[in-house]
C-alpha cells in the first residue's frame, strides 16, 4: 500500500479499496517448468529473450557438453571446415579468423592467409594512428626542454 500511495500516486481510499492483482499469466507455465526442472528465472529469462511459453517450460535444459556440441556445429556452418584448418596451419586462431571476416570485411581468402602482426609490427602501427589522429605527442615535452635553453 505505501508503494500505490507513494511512488505511484494513488489517494489512500484507491490504494485501500483496490485488490492486489492477481498474475495468473505464467502460473499455470510456471507449475509446468518446475515438474520440467526449470527454475522461475530461467523461465522467465527465456520469455524475456522471446521463447513461447510453452517452449519455456517444457525444452529441457541443455547440458553444458551440448551447448559446446551446438557450439562447434555453429562454427562449421559459418565457415568450411578446410577454411578453419588452414588458418590455424597458417597460425591463425579461429576467433582472428572470424573477426577478420565477420567484424573487419576481410574475404576469407585474406583472413586465413594474411600473416599476424608481429608486436612490433603492431606498436608501430599503433604509434603511426596516434600521431596522425592527435600529432606529436610529445612535442610539448621537448619544446619545454628546449625553451630553457639558451
Amino acid at each position: 500500500m505505501n508503494h500505490r500511495i507513494r511512488a505511484l500516486g494513488w489517494d489512500k481510499d484507491r490504494a485501500v479499496i483496490t485488490s492486489p492483482r492477481k498474475t495468473t499469466i505464467h502460473r499455470k507455465w510456471l507449475e509446468i517448468a518446475a515438474k520440467n526442472g526449470i527454475s522461475k528465472r530461467l523461465y522467465f529469462k527465456r520469455v524475456y529473450r522471446g521463447w513461447s511459453k510453452q517452449d519455456a517450460a517444457t525444452k529441457p535444459i541443455m547440458s553444458t557438453k551440448e551447448i559446446i556440441k551446438n557450439l562447434d556445429n555453429y562454427r562449421i556452418k559459418l565457415f568450411e571446415p578446410e577454411d578453419i584448418q588452414e588458418a590455424a596451419r597458417n597460425g591463425i586462431s579461429y576467433e582472428t579468423f572470424r573477426k577478420r571476416v565477420r567484424d573487419w570485411g576481410w574475404t576469407v581468402e585474406e583472413a586465413k592467409t594474411r600473416p599476424l602482426y608481429t608486436p612490433t609490427e603492431r606498436a608501430s602501427k599503433g604509434a603511426r594512428a596516434v600521431r596522425r589522429k592527435h600529432g606529436n605527442i610529445f612535442a610539448h615535452v621537448y619544446q619545454k626542454k628546449l625553451s630553457g635553453r639558451k
